[in-house]
């Protein structure tokens, strides 16, 4: 079944993906158009949908579907002794992911999460601080040090929030012994916490959301020119590793990327949007599977944002038809032209260039006006 939407790639670049992040489930409520959220009252809206993945089971399981049977698909991670927890173990392996490395904890609850969805499509998440998630720790990474070293270069290892940093620290120093692909996403208030600490030096792909880009810069995204933002983000974090790839979304208003030579911009899809919940995860999934099937980086990024917009067209979080035929039918409905390479990895076609992951050119990049970005 699997398969039936994948894509078609007779060689991909990377065989598997080992992710660390949080492992758990939630909900999403839309509030009714006109509708705040005020401290106290009542305010009317709909569940959009009453199960809602973890960010990165999000990630794995696009990810899972676009690459298809053959790509394995690891989550490192804990689950609570309860209902979601067993509901969750479930959930995964329908989805074909190897869970030898999930354990369950005794007495403990299932990270949970609970997104209000306003009427312009901003959210606000509201999550559980003390789960199984939270006791990911680097004496368990040390335990499943094998699952790196066996998949070494032929992997992607993403290591993603609602785990602490310590135990994905491990986890990148390991991608680093082993040469996987190294892939980090970060929350808007830890991002600060690791560019300080020894994170970028052990990263091939950092992934930003907008607003988290400017909490690097120590400025705020509304009201300020995105590309700004972008371009001072990627300078600051050039001055850490020059030899970083970044990527940058900004949703429907579209997303950056570094690829070691220049800023690159892709402009979003407008569709409508069903629910914005997990767009920015889709956003990560589509950019990694089209990596794996060897597109350059600005091809992954423009990839990136339809399997983006393909999701958030939808009403659930985790699509029961996503795939390729969902994306042939978002591409197709638009006269935006598409590059040619998106054409045939949609049709099947295999491709034979891709994203070097060695021998970046040592590009000097003007230092931008960081007084233009508003931090007040």
């Amino acid at each position: 079944m699997i398969d039936e939407q994948a894509l078609k790639i007779p060689k991909m670049l990377f065989e598997a993906i080992v992710g660390v992040g949080g492992l758990g489930t939630g909900a999403a409520f839309r509030l009714d158009e006109g509708q705040q959220l005020p401290i106290n009252g009542v305010r009317s809206g709909c569940f959009v949908d009453h199960w809602v993945p973890s960010r990165l089971h999000i990630v794995m399981h696009v990810l899972k579907v676009l690459m298809g049977a053959s790509f394995r698909a690891v989550p490192v991670g804990k689950v609570g002794e309860d209902t979601l927890g067993k509901q969750l173990l479930e959930l995964l392996d329908e989805s074909d992911m190897r869970l030898r490395n999930v354990t369950v904890e005794p007495g403990t609850e299932t990270f949970s999460r609970f997104n209000v969805i306003f009427p312009d499509g901003q959210t606000l998440t509201l999550q559980t601080g003390k789960s199984a998630s939270s006791l990911v720790d680097t004496d368990y990474m040390q335990r499943v040090e094998v699952e790196f070293a066996n998949f070494a270069a032929d992997a992607i290892v993403l290591t993603m929030p609602d785990v602490p940093l310590e135990a994905r620290f491990a986890a990148l120093e390991f991608a680093t012994k082993y040469h996987s692909f190294r892939v980090a996403v970060f929350n808007e208030d830890e991002i600060s916490q690791a560019i300080a600490g020894q994170f970028l030096q052990h990263i091939d792909l950092i992934v930003l959301t907008i607003q988290e880009a400017a909490a690097l810069v120590g400025g705020k995204q509304e009201g300020q020119d995105g590309h700004a933002i972008a371009k001072a983000a990627v300078w600051k974090i050039r001055h850490f590793n020059k030899e970083m790839y970044v990527a940058i979304t900004a949703g429907h208003l579209g997303s950056w990327v570094w690829n070691g030579d220049e800023l690159i911009y892709e402009c979003g899809w407008t569709v409508p949007v069903g629910n914005p919940v997990g767009a920015k995860e889709a956003f990560l999934g589509g950019m990694l599977a089209a990596i794996c099937a060897n597109l350059p980086l600005d091809q992954s990024l423009c990839f990136g944002n339809l399997v983006s917009a393909a999701v958030a067209s939808t009403h659930e979080v985790v699509p029961r038809h996503f795939g390729r035929q969902l994306l042939q039918e978002i591409a197709g409905s638009t006269t935006r032209s598409l590059n040619s390479a998106i054409w045939d990895l949609l049709a099947g076609s295999s491709l034979s260039q891709g994203p070097a992951t060695d021998d970046i050119p040592d590009t000097v990049m003007d230092e931008p006006d960081l007084s233009t970005l508003n931090s007040e």
